[in-house]
């Protein structure tokens, strides 16, 4: 799978293990004390149903660590309450150290910056000192992925795709890259049943059917 979730996993994976201790929060439904107590369990403190506990448990990791920097990666951060948030805004005080107690990553759609900016999240906001959008594929940028891809498992034929095969992929997926790997893997699949080797504009609108949610062309049935 390609998206931010796993472009961030994989930048987290080459930080300097001395340096920064990463945590990944992947429940965005959790509560306030639900974040608190599962950040202490992830840095290896006894969670407690009680917030002041935890918050213990968190000051005494941070005092044991004050030489590493403590990164927390919040996913599908647009699911996330109010209170959550606050919650994490609240965080940042903590022991009130000269420098920031940890370093924040919210994941989200396209609308979460949006909603950040409202009222109710702007003590949080203005604490966020950049954000990035990831932007759709191009076209030569699709095609370099299936070339790779085909590449990683060993098949080094120029034409696999043809040309036709990969216009309707561009425009069924709108080049956003978790559409762009769920369809062109539906299409090879597509055609390994139908044992041929090479994968045209039929069997891409074939594999089209089978994957839920592309953002380009409409339905064949609809």
């Amino acid at each position: 799978m390609i998206g931010k979730s796993a472009l961030t996993g994989r930048w987290v994976r080459q930080l300097e293990s001395r340096l920064f201790t990463p945590v990944n929060l992947t429940q965005a439904t959790l509560s306030s004390s639900g974040l608190l107590a599962s950040l202490t369990r992830a840095l290896g403190k006894q969670p407690s149903i009680r917030r002041e506990r935890n918050l213990d448990e968190l000051s005494s990791y941070l005092s044991e660590h004050e030489r590493q920097t403590l990164i927390i990666v919040m996913d599908d951060a647009q699911n996330a309450t109010h209170g959550t948030l606050e919650e994490v805004r609240l965080l940042l005080g903590l022991n009130l150290p000269s420098q920031p107690t940890f370093a924040l990553i919210l994941l989200g759609d396209e609308y979460l910056l949006g909603q950040l900016q409202l009222r109710n999240h702007r003590a949080l906001c203005s604490r966020l000192s950049a954000h990035h959008l990831l932007s759709p594929w191009t076209l030569e940028e699709i095609q370099t992925y299936l070339t790779t891809a085909l590449q990683a498992v060993g098949i080094h034929r120029s034409k696999v795709f043809e040309p036709a095969a990969v216009d309707l992929l561009v425009r069924a997926t709108a080049g956003v890259p978790r559409s762009v790997c769920l369809l062109a893997r539906a299409a090879w699949l597509e055609a390994a049943r139908a044992e041929a080797r090479e994968i045209g504009a039929p069997t891409m609108q074939l594999a089209i059917e089978q994957v839920p949610g592309l953002l380009g062309l409409t339905r064949h049935n609809s």
